[in-house]
């Protein structure tokens, strides 16, 4: 409930700041998604050769385990560190926005989210996206504008066909260029919202009075 919250707040901010991309009322360039991070598919670990968790083992993120906005590890399969020769490319780092890329639109949404700090050596497996920011500050707008309905406007998908993703369609969506300022204005809001989402989660604090306060704040430009 905290991150569906944080999600609707974030979805404001943006369509206030950078407008519907669908409709681009503001008149932003478009350029491919590509132009603004670098984007890569996973490895195609062998099942045969999964390993039971250990100190010699790493984790593999599959689409099973990325969910709408976090990562859920409960059916999770590792890999022996004595095989990842060759392999560093896979190594998702913090920051990285991983993308489900086999129906990855579920009931709550659509399956991306960003990779946290502090987590144990996690590999990317076939069918599941990273994209690697080219500058930090771009995180939260790549995100924000995968999950926006042009995303989904652009892949097409279906009721009668499975949801797939191609590693094309990925990197020929087209994003809105806004200026740099305005980038990182969002991303600045977009860090403000997620050190309150992690408060909420811990129980410390009381998500909707915060997300109120936020609110009122962010569009009254005191953000």
């Amino acid at each position: 409930q905290a991150i569906q919250l944080a999600d609707e707040f974030l979805r404001a901010v943006f369509l206030d700041m950078f407008g519907d991309p669908v409709t681009n009322p503001k008149g932003f360039k478009k350029i491919p998604v590509s132009q603004l991070a670098d984007i890569i598919t996973g490895f195609a670990f062998k099942s045969n050769d999964y390993i039971s968790d250990s100190e010699q083992a790493v984790r593999l993120c599959r689409g099973v385990n990325t969910l709408t906005g976090y990562f859920d590890w409960s059916e999770t399969v590792f890999w022996s560190k004595c095989n990842l020769e060759k392999l560093d490319r896979y190594l998702i780092k913090s920051g990285d926005i991983i993308l489900a890329m086999d129906r990855p639109w579920i009931s709550s949404g659509l399956k991306v989210c960003v990779f946290p700090e502090n987590q144990r050596d996690t590999y990317l497996v076939q069918r599941v996206a990273r994209l690697r920011p080219h500058r930090e500050s771009y995180k939260d707008y790549i995100y924000s504008s995968i999950k926006s309905k042009s995303f989904e406007k652009h892949c097409c998908p279906t009721e009668t066909t499975v949801p797939h993703i191609s590693p094309i369609e990925l990197k020929e969506f087209e994003v809105l260029l806004p200026s740099s300022e305005l980038i990182d204005k969002y991303g600045s809001v977009a860090s403000k919202v997620k050190s309150n989402l992690d408060r909420m989660i811990n129980g410390n604090c009381h998500g909707e009075k915060i997300l109120s306060a936020l609110s009122e704040r962010a569009f009254t430009g005191l953000l």
